[in-house]
């Protein structure tokens, strides 16, 4: 989760009379809470804005610490220093152990499988050649895909990495179960090995092939990286030579950027979004910075509508014809749903959080214990 609430809406009016650095360096938006101060790689400081249309915060003050160490912030919530923390999976026992509240909202995030390289011929990096891509041979291609979804355990992911903490039965990733939009025809690719095996044959590679599945190390998203870890031998069982190779963000973003991700793989864990037509434009297009899907003109086309929609059920429909889309053609690996957790002093009575939302946290909505 990110703990740096985001300002989606500056004010021209502002900007225009401070300058933009002033506009950074003391930003205003539209929220609950007033911006203070702001030290950089230590805190954030706010105060409650009195009688907010969608609530006034039950605290004057809000301080929110930079503490990039899962078992200090640990340490810092027992000790009292802290009431709420971004609280990893593995560090849960102990949270519990000490008697303190741990809060679970589900469908936070959606982790799937990457298939680098299927990006348009126009790019230098174009590599025909890539097992899951074959341009010239698509049903060929759409085999191996449902091949590598077919290989994958994704109940005993669920149970053994996120301890629980996710849901096996996503489908697309960043579309949620409970929006109007979410087509709940769509289900997750079963577990069957064998029939992953006979497809892989059918497309030509009775044998498997060699791929590069990268462990991609993000700040906040343990996860990533134990998924490709459990992964890797699940595709290995089905003849697939699997070589994993750790990676942090900074040395995978700019082969992103580059398209350089052909006969490459990686776990990665994204944002649910309220409408994906509208909002995965940033990296699903083939003109965004980076491609985390596939560079693809019908893709493009939604994206294009849209962008241009103001009927909300219109857009919805968008949605539902880029999900089934990314679905039929099996575009990534889905994995789940994943949960985000919290760990909450006593100080804390509740927090009220609807599902997906605790992304852009919604602190406003922290109740007192006393």
């Amino acid at each position: 989760a990110n703990p740096v609430p985001r300002f989606g809406i500056a004010s021209k009016k502002y900007v225009e009379k401070v300058g933009e650095q002033a506009a950074i360096d003391h930003p205003i938006g539209t929220g609950p809470w007033k911006f203070v101060e702001h030290r950089v790689g230590d805190y954030f400081k706010y105060e409650a804005v009195e009688g907010h249309w969608r609530q006034t915060p039950a605290f004057k003050n809000l301080i929110i610490k930079a503490v990039p160490e899962d078992a200090t912030r640990v340490a810092m919530l027992k000790a009292g220093e802290v009431d709420i923390i971004d609280l990893p999976l593995k560090l849960q026992p102990e949270v519990k152990q000490a008697g303190l509240q741990i809060k679970s909202v589900p469908y936070v995030m959606t982790n799937y499988l990457h298939l680098g390289g299927m990006v348009l011929s126009t790019r230098n990096t174009y590599d025909p050649t890539v097992p899951w891509f074959l341009p010239k041979e698509p049903d060929r291609a759409l085999k191996v895909r449902q091949a590598l979804a077919l290989a994958i355990d994704r109940k005993a992911i669920v149970d053994k990495i996120l301890l629980g903490e996710g849901d096996p039965g996503m489908a697309v990733p960043s579309f949620l179960p409970s929006k109007l939009w979410f087509d709940s025809s769509l289900k997750a690719p079963g577990y069957d090995p064998k029939k992953a095996k006979e497809l892989l044959a059918e497309a030509g590679y009775p044998n498997g092939f060699e791929l590069e599945m990268r462990m991609v190390d993000y700040p906040g998203r343990a996860e990533m990286m134990s998924i490709a870890q459990a992964v890797a031998p699940m595709w290995e069982s089905i003849g697939i030579k699997v070589k994993l190779r750790p990676i942090d963000w900074g040395a995978e973003r700019p082969d992103l950027m580059a398209r350089k991700t052909a006969w490459t793989t990686w776990s990665y864990s994204i944002p649910a979004l309220s409408e994906p037509a509208l909002e995965r434009s940033a990296i699903w297009s083939s003109k965004a910075g980076n491609n985390m899907l596939a560079e693809d003109p019908y893709i493009d086309d939604i994206f294009n509508k849209a962008s241009q929609e103001f009927d909300t059920a219109k857009r919805y429909d968008l949605s539902r014809q880029l999900g089934k889309y990314i679905y039929d053609n099996m575009l990534d690996i889905p994995i789940a749903y994943v949960n985000a957790l919290f760990g909450l002093s006593k100080k804390v009575g509740g927090w009220e959080l609807g599902v997906g939302h605790s992304y852009v946290i919604n602190l406003e909505y922290v109740t007192s214990a006393k």
